[in-house]
């Protein structure tokens, strides 16, 4: 059974420090974060941080996929 793979989801989601150093990232961050969406408290921080990621993965994908 050692050669049978296990289906796996999509990869982790992983914060690189060097996003930080782009002169992008606080427009990025910010226009994930200012993204108008509704729900309790936690949902709403949910949803932000969920469209903050998407706003890095374009980021990333844009200038650093080649690293």
């Amino acid at each position: 059974m050692l050669g049978n793979k296990l289906p796996s989801g999509p990869k982790p989601f992983r914060y690189q420090l060097f996003w930080e150093q782009d002169e992008t990232y606080n427009a990025v961050v910010s226009k994930g974060w200012s993204k108008e969406v509704q729900g309790d408290e936690m949902t709403i921080i949910k949803k932000k941080m969920k469209s903050i990621k998407a706003e890095l993965q374009k980021l990333n994908g844009a200038y650093y996929s080649k690293l």
